[in-house]
């Protein structure tokens, strides 16, 4: 039997780099030990070490050096930041240093106020670079506010490119929103408009949570009869896109009536719903979102966590 100190070096550079990405999310001290091995290997493995960055309020002061930011920041191709207060000024620096080249597929989970001004300086780069950011979730913002309203929304570049997009639902009532450029009269038409605004869209998935702080008294129907009508919109629109719906709040004392109106979805194959049971406040889908994004979880393919 062949040692792994007998395969061509290519063979164990491949083997090693498996590894690496088979550990990172669990073993991140162990990917971080096996790239000190030397030169070579270290080289190898740093695409996937330095991925995806995930930058919060408890690790900010571990990237107060710019020349950290220099070094890693060529292969990020996944920034989560959740940084408050004083880590404010580091998340700044670092979407402003950021700058994934043309074909990077990369993703952005960042508030919107934040990333918006981030694929706003990408766009405006020289040239304008295709594909650059393919996956976006929004927070801290409505989703159609992201990709319709005047003022708000992405870059067109961007809207073109993307490829998979998160983001809330409106409350009960705000389908018709009002945008300068943006009045849809129904929930069908608020999720018509966004499909037509993102052509080169493969997955979406939309956040239905809502918290009234003393728990649901009863559960609006007619609204989430409304969210049907929006996901079949979107699967009509774009036969082969795949729909996820998350759902948190205080939905979770419902879960078998909203599972029943969303049931005639599923026979498409294309639409996917799950019930986040850790969501049950906003501090508690915070903490979610920052699980999720240590985890590298894939908001399509990979459930949320059951709650313990």
């Amino acid at each position: 039997m062949l040692a792994l100190a007998d395969l061509p070096i290519e063979i164990v550079l491949l083997v090693l780099e498996h590894a690496a990405r088979a550990s990172i999310c669990s073993d991140r001290k162990w990917v971080v030990q096996l790239a000190l091995v030397c030169r070579t290997v270290y080289e190898r493995i740093r695409p996937c070490l330095y991925y995806a960055l995930v930058l919060t309020s408890g690790n900010t002061s571990h990237f107060a050096d710019v020349e950290l930011f220099e070094r890693i920041l060529p292969f990020v191709r996944s920034v989560s930041i959740f940084a408050q207060y004083r880590g404010l000024e580091t998340a700044q620096r670092l979407l402003e240093r950021w700058n994934p080249p043309s074909g990077a597929d990369a993703h952005i989970d960042v508030a919107w106020n934040q990333a918006r001004g981030c694929l706003n300086r990408l766009d405006s780069a020289t040239p304008v670079k295709s594909h650059v950011v393919s996956s976006i979730s929004v927070r801290f913002e409505m989703l159609h506010c992201a990709v319709l309203v005047k003022g708000t929304r992405m870059p067109p570049s961007i809207a073109r490119h993307l490829k998979r997009i998160v983001g809330y639902m409106p409350s009960s009532g705000d389908w018709g929103a009002r945008g300068e450029d943006f009045q849809p009269s129904s929930s069908r038409e608020w999720a018509q408009a966004l499909v037509d605004e993102l052509p080169s869209l493969e997955a979406i998935a939309f956040r239905l949570v809502d918290f009234d702080g003393v728990g649901l008294v009863a559960l609006d129907e007619s609204y989430i009869q409304e969210a049907v009508c929006a996901i079949k919109a979107v699967l009509e629109r774009r036969s082969c896109m795949r729909v996820t719906l998350l759902v948190g709040g205080d939905y979770l004392e419902e879960t078998q009536r909203v599972e029943e109106l969303f049931s005639g979805l599923r026979s498409t194959g294309k639409f996917e719903m799950w019930f986040d049971r850790r969501w049950t406040a906003w501090d508690h889908v915070h903490l979610a979102e920052i699980d999720d994004a240590w985890a590298r979880r894939d908001i399509w393919m990979t459930p949320p966590p059951p709650s313990s």
